[in-house]
Parts: structure tokens; sequence; C-alpha cells
């Protein structure tokens, strides 16, 4: 079965018309083709959800979580996921936060071990400031 993929020209023209009124029934905020996104240097301006002049909250305190891998076939640096690990540490109340001005942190997979008793995760939480 084959189409036809060719336009007239008013059928084109009717195309055209459509997403015009398309595109005045699209909700303000969603970028049509024409439409660039706001230009903002990263880490630099206010972010949206804080007002202007300053943080309000107290400082926080910051931390740096050291996650040490102990696996009888070592993994890649970035293979160990550690989201899960930093969340119910926050639910828990054992970090206040996971924001980058809040946590740092290193894993170490780089940890061999004979048998597989022996495998572990070790984690240390260090308060820096």
């Amino acid at each position: 079965m084959s189409q036809n993929l060719t336009w007239s020209q008013h059928e084109y023209d009717a195309y055209l018309r459509r997403r015009a009124a398309q595109a005045k029934d699209r909700p303000a905020g969603l970028l049509t083709g024409q439409q660039k996104p706001e230009e903002r240097p990263a880490l630099e301006s206010v972010p949206r959800r804080k007002k202007q002049g300053g943080n309000s909250n107290p400082p926080v305190a910051r931390f740096f979580v050291t996650y040490r891998i102990y696996a009888c076939q070592p993994m890649d640096f970035d293979n160990p996921s550690t989201k899960e690990l930093q969340d119910t540490f926050r639910k828990f109340h054992i970090l206040t936060g996971d924001d980058w001005n809040e946590l740092q942190g290193r894993v170490e997979t780089d940890h061999k071990v004979a048998t597989r008793a022996e495998e572990r995760t070790e984690i240390e939480i260090e308060r820096i400031a």
C-alpha cells in the first residue's frame, strides 16, 4: 500500500494554519520551534525557587560521604548506585540533605577481596562544616 507523500499548495497552507492554531492553544512556557530557551549561566543566578536577596534559612551542615566497596570483581567507579542510600540517610535524618552545597562524596571501587563472604560496602560520613 503506497501513500501519496506530496502536498498541493492548498494542503500545505491548511497544514500551516492548523499548526498556528495549535500553537495558540499551547500553554505558556512550552517552547515552539522558533523560541529559544532563556540563557542563564550555570550556578551563578538565583534559583527560581528561592527569593532574591539571600537565603533566610540557617546555614546547613556539610558532609563528606565515602563509599568503600569490597568485591571479588571490582567494578567501574561509576557503576554503584549511591542515590538510594543517600535518600535513606535523609529519611532517617542522618543527613540533612543531598544538595550539591550540603554533600560531597567519593566512591572507592578498587578494593578486591578473595571470597564472596568478604564482600561488603563500608560507608563513612564525616561532618566538614
